[in-house]
């Protein structure tokens, strides 16, 4: 069964990316804390004279000799930083607001994904399918061809024509068969899984390859009628792929049509980009990114902090074993400290200036967004209406080649000449079938993906 959540690389490597940012969340909740630390020092001194000088600068100096040990308990605490550090973590939530819907909008851009390649496989079955009727129609008519010219009916010219257009659906059935394979191998690269050949996506019980099942795992109405033409759609695939060759070259295999309205007007209205997850991650992210400027701006003002140190020493002039039995308490030191950072090399101003810029850029990212959406959403909606004008005028032409076909057929007085142009119909028709099958499929697969655009913009929720 495949599951894209657990084996697609850019599914998992943005849900590890949300779990990052919670651990830089706890990390950044941290500073409400108390440091509380401990340290413990022995060493020998030894001094080589009187003098009573213990410190000089920031250094203090030897002031016996022998052996020394003390044990030392020290509290550091941000008592307050203008709220820099509630700003951070803010930052922080928002980020992680941001990550959940990306990954959200991962999955359902990598289950589309899956879905449109599963579509132009069955197209590519099917086209594959009706190409080998071709090809029996073509060697019927090579095989006619040569014996009217053994008959001095053709010319010779004519008999080479017949063979290059056998070799040219050939040419054809060969490419779509490779094309075949690199959707298979799209797939074996989306969901990890080893597809050998496209009878393996039958046998797969995964909602995400069926083009109607994958309605059932996105919440969508299964009584719907595009629900209903997906499963149509399938049906005929499989039956007429099960289907084989017989003597009489039945062209009966273009795809049915019961369950689409051609004369039906739809007014395909789409969600703003507002309300898709790739608008509300971007909007996440320029609030991360404010927020973090904002705190960036506190470090012109000062810190306040509270310290304390309890101290446990002991000393002997001989012996370092005695100088750590005899350690005892010695005091402790409890104060407040201010701390204001006057000058550094301009790397505070570097580093708000930095910040905004990344302020600046999320939005940049926002709009850039929005004008792609709004793009794919105007070319959506031109191919939604494109695609029914398309499937009339396929259908006419099928009819009409059909008809055609059928009237040969009635006029064939069995004579090889007039064969040539029932053969011919066959030809017109079969090509016009995969014309028209090509466009249903396509339009079913606008019609899902105008569905799942709408239920895309509610399915995703920030964590």
């Amino acid at each position: 069964m495949i599951s894209l959540e657990t084996t697609n690389p850019s599914i998992i490597s943005s849900r590890l990316q949300t779990m990052l940012a919670n651990e830089e969340l706890i990390g950044v909740k941290s500073a409400f804390y108390p440091r509380l630390s401990i340290g413990a020092n022995s060493e020998y001194s030894k001094k080589y004279s009187n003098l009573n000088a213990s410190y000089i600068g920031d250094e203090s100096l030897v002031n016996s000799s022998g052996f020394a040990s003390s044990l030392s308990l020290k509290l550091n605490y941000e008592l307050y930083k203008f709220n820099a550090t509630s700003l951070n973590v803010e930052a922080s939530k928002e980020k992680i607001r941001s990550l959940n819907y990306k990954e959200c909008d991962i999955v359902n851009e990598a289950k589309l994904k899956l879905l449109e390649i599963y579509h132009k496989i069955l197209d590519y079955r099917e086209k594959i399918g009706l190409y080998n009727k071709l090809k029996e129609v073509y060697k019927e008519i090579y095989e006619l061809s040569k014996r009217l010219y053994e008959a001095g009916d053709i010319q010779k010219t004519l008999l080479a024509n017949r063979a290059i257009e056998l070799v040219e659906v050939d040419d054809i059935l060969i490419n779509l068969k490779k094309q075949s394979e690199e959707l298979l191998s799209e797939i074996s690269n989306l969901s990890g899984i080893d597809i050998k050949s496209s009878d393996e996506l039958d046998a797969l019980p995964s909602a995400n390859l069926n083009s109607f099942n994958s309605y059932n795992s996105l919440n969508l109405d299964l009584n719907s009628p595009l629900y209903l033409e997906a499963k149509s759609l399938n049906k005929n695939l499989n039956d007429h792929n099960s289907s084989s060759l017989d003597s009489s070259l039945n062209l009966d295999m273009s795809l049915s049509t019961n369950s689409l309205n051609l004369n039906k007007n739809i007014d395909y209205s789409f969600p703003s980009f507002e309300q898709t997850a790739k608008a509300k991650e971007l909007n996440a992210l320029i609030a991360s990114k404010q927020l973090i400027y904002e705190a960036k701006k506190k470090d012109y003002f000062p810190a306040v902090y509270l310290y304390a140190k309890y101290d446990f020493y002991g000393d002997d002039k001989d012996s370092l074993r005695r100088s750590i039995d005899d350690t005892q308490r010695n005091g402790y030191r409890i104060g407040l400290s201010i701390s204001y950072n006057l000058f550094d090399g301009f790397s505070r101003e570097s580093e708000i200036k930095s910040a905004l810029i990344e302020v600046s850029l999320a939005k940049e990212q926002f709009e850039e967004a929005r004008r792609e959406y709004e793009k794919d959403i105007r070319n959506l909606k031109y191919d939604l209406h494109s695609a029914k004008d398309k499937i009339k005028t396929s259908l006419d032409l099928k009819d009409n080649s059909s008809e055609l076909l059928t009237m040969s057929k009635r006029l064939n007085k069995s004579g090889e000449a007039e064969k040539l142009l029932v053969y011919q119909s066959m030809i017109k028709h079969l090509e016009n079938t995969i014309k028209f099958n090509e466009s249903l499929l396509a339009k079913n697969m606008l019609d899902i993906k105008y569905e799942l655009t709408l239920t895309r913009a509610n399915s995703c929720k920030a964590l």
